[in-house]
């Protein structure tokens, strides 16, 4: 064969080489799809079957779409029935039927198909006893600038019922006729002490009408006054219940970090001057001036008062706190298990700790009362004042608290 017709066919092979190499190279190998990972956030982590637990998907991610091209789908019982369909929208909320430990299961799926699953876990509570609201667990934002002794702080409170209304005439009257005052078994032994010294059986006042005593016919709706800690102490424990913390009864009524401004973070917004907002109205609060028909007639409002009726005539202004707590500003001062203590709040540092002695100074009391004028800045909600365990005023009543 001559040399140049070997020349031509090498040629040509190697042509045929190139040209399919540059075939192949315009083809690329397409991209693997991968899985996407399932991620999501539940608030609160704790609730009760009252509670309406919020749950999103955005964090999900994917390295071929973006986060709005993913899908989600819920099992809120993690028991692998899924209770929705697929859906583009990253938030849900759901309340549960019943109590006990809970688990969620996302399921998040790609344009591709491609599937990841992520659980969480809750814990449910029976919903409130009556009477009684859940304020969830999580940070408040104690303290305000410019209130006395409350410099600002954010604290991790646990969830927590609290008593929607003052404690009134009428509920403690039960108290009294179940034995209350000659049962030791709810009492301190220090205000049992006390109680025995001074023979006392019930309320200071309680047979009068110039506070609105609970003796006295027709005075069941007022909030009980001329109570001291010890006897708020004791009523709460026979209710199966105790007295607030002092940093449980802020959040309860300013509200949490959560129920403000930015919900993932304590910021300004979080420091509100009452339960409503910034400013005070005789038609929110019963305090000294404020111009209710029951000044100078029982001073003291019937608990629940400022709901926005119209009370013969006395227009009020629907006025809870953020979770619907009523008469946190103002009606009668309210005691709480803590120890007056300087600021910060540290439940660890003895402040929570019982009194041990009759002549112990002092508890906290909260929300301000129908007798405040000197000292208005006790009627918001960072406000604090005390008095001696053993004080019986009747500008001082109570409401409880039960833990989870």
């Amino acid at each position: 064969m001559r040399s140049s017709s070997r020349c031509e066919m090498f040629l040509g092979a190697l042509v045929a080489v190139l040209v399919t190499a540059g075939c192949n190279g315009d083809k690329p190998t397409p991209p693997v799809n991968t899985a996407p990972v399932g991620c999501f956030s539940v608030t609160p982590a704790s609730g009760t079957t009252e509670t309406d637990f919020q749950v999103d998907a955005s964090c999900s991610t994917d390295q071929q779409d973006a986060v709005t091209a993913l899908e989600a789908r819920w099992d809120w019982e993690g028991d692998g029935i899924w209770d929705t369909g697929f859906s583009a929208a990253k938030a849900a909320s759901h309340r549960y039927a019943s109590a006990g430990p809970k688990t969620i299961k996302i399921e998040v799926r790609d344009a591709g198909g491609l599937t990841a699953e992520g659980t969480r876990g809750v814990t449910v509570s029976e919903g409130p006893p009556a009477g009684m609201v859940w304020i969830p667990a999580g940070y408040v934002r104690l303290g305000q600038a410019g209130i006395p002794d409350a410099p600002v702080q954010d604290f991790h409170v646990e969830g927590f019922y609290i008593d929607v209304y003052e404690v009134s005439n009428a509920e403690y009257m039960v108290f009294i006729a179940a034995g209350g005052y000659q049962d030791s078994t709810y009492w301190n032994p220090v205000g049992w002490a006390w109680k025995v010294d001074g023979s006392i059986v019930r309320p200071e006042g309680w047979d009068e009408d110039t506070y609105h005593g609970g003796g006295v016919p027709g005075n069941g709706q007022y909030p009980v006054s001329g109570v001291t800690w010890w006897e708020a102490d004791a009523y709460c424990r026979w209710a199966g219940k105790r007295l607030p913390t002092e940093a449980e009864w802020e959040k309860a009524a300013k509200g949490g970090c959560e129920t403000d401004g930015d919900p993932g973070q304590c910021d300004d917004a979080d420091t509100l001057s009452y339960p409503w907002g910034e400013d005070i109205s005789g038609p929110r609060a019963n305090y000294w001036a404020s111009g209710d028909p029951y000044e100078s007639n029982g001073w003291t409002t019937p608990v629940g008062y400022y709901d926005g009726s119209n009370h013969g005539g006395y227009q009020t202004i629907d006025s809870p706190s953020p979770y619907g707590l009523y008469d946190v500003a103002g009606n009668v001062s309210e005691w709480c298990s803590t120890k007056y203590a300087p600021y910060p709040y540290d439940s660890n540092d003895g402040r929570e700790d019982s009194p041990v002695s009759i002549g112990g100074c002092c508890w906290v009391l909260r929300g301000g009362d129908w007798g405040k004028h000197e000292f208005p800045l006790f009627l918001c909600c960072a406000g604090r004042s005390n008095l001696f365990p053993s004080s019986r005023n009747q500008t001082v009543g109570f409401r409880c608290a039960r833990s989870n």
